[in-house]
């Protein structure tokens, strides 16, 4: 139980990190600067209003992160449980695309093998396998997915 608290605790953490990441993008729009440049992601990237990204990165994550924390406070047999991990697969997967959409068209930017690879790896990686998990707990439960009847 300490385990299984622990973990959805790091990924409540990993989202709010990603939180905090688009509200200071929020406050660099907000003083008139854009986090967003075509040099480091491209123009494709660039044409989209860059608090349209603030926006979809903070909100996703928000999700994600109110999501993992219903798991930890519930109990494993709750419904909670399940509720929370819809809500997390839902916020990172969200995350996970906006990840793998940076990835692949930042490729075009001049300086955007520093995003291609940040969003591709550790970006579409990490949030890629919180959705899995959260997936796997609102379908399964709980069990460990070897007792599981297929």
């Amino acid at each position: 139980m300490i385990w299984r608290n622990t973990f959805w605790l790091f990924v409540a953490l990993c989202d709010l990190s990603v939180v905090l990441m688009a509200a200071d993008y929020g406050i660099d729009i907000w003083t008139g600067g854009s986090p967003i440049t075509p040099q480091l992601y491209g123009e494709a990237i660039y044409e989209i209003p860059a608090v349209a990204w603030a926006v979809f990165q903070g909100g996703g994550a928000f999700l994600g992160m109110v999501g993992a924390v219903i798991v930890a406070a519930s109990s494993p047999d709750d419904a909670a449980t399940r509720w929370g991990a819809a809500i997390c697969a839902l916020g990172n997967l969200s995350l996970t695309a906006m990840f793998v959409v940076f990835a692949q068209l930042s490729r075009e930017a001049d300086a955007g093998i520093l995003m291609h690879s940040l969003t591709k790896f550790p970006g579409s990686l990490i949030f890629g396998g919180i959705t899995v998990i959260a997936l796997r707990l609102l379908i399964w439960g709980d069990e460990d997915v070897e007792s599981v009847d297929r």
